[in-house]
């Protein structure tokens, strides 16, 4: 199953993606680029890496099954 994200970061095409300090919203960065490459393979491993690092889980536990996921490697043109 495709996502929006996905569907509309096809390769070549222009992305950004912003991360705000969740404790204030006004101190934050925005990296802009082109999108280089997706991958679908490896993600799992990736993915519960990053549940065990944040919450100590093994694995994700927010994993659907009807879900196929993607790592979209951004070429980065600019970082604000």
């Amino acid at each position: 199953m495709e996502n929006v994200k996905q569907k509309h970061a096809t390769k070549g095409k222009l992305v950004s993606i912003a991360i705000a300090d969740e404790n204030n919203m006004y101190d934050h960065v925005t990296i802009q680029g082109r999108v280089a490459d997706q991958m679908r393979e490896g993600t799992q491993g990736r993915v519960d890496k990053q549940a065990h690092k944040y919450t100590g889980a093994k694995r994700n536990k927010r994993e659907s099954q009807s879900e196929q996921r993607v790592i979209i490697k951004i070429e980065t043109l600019r970082i604000v």
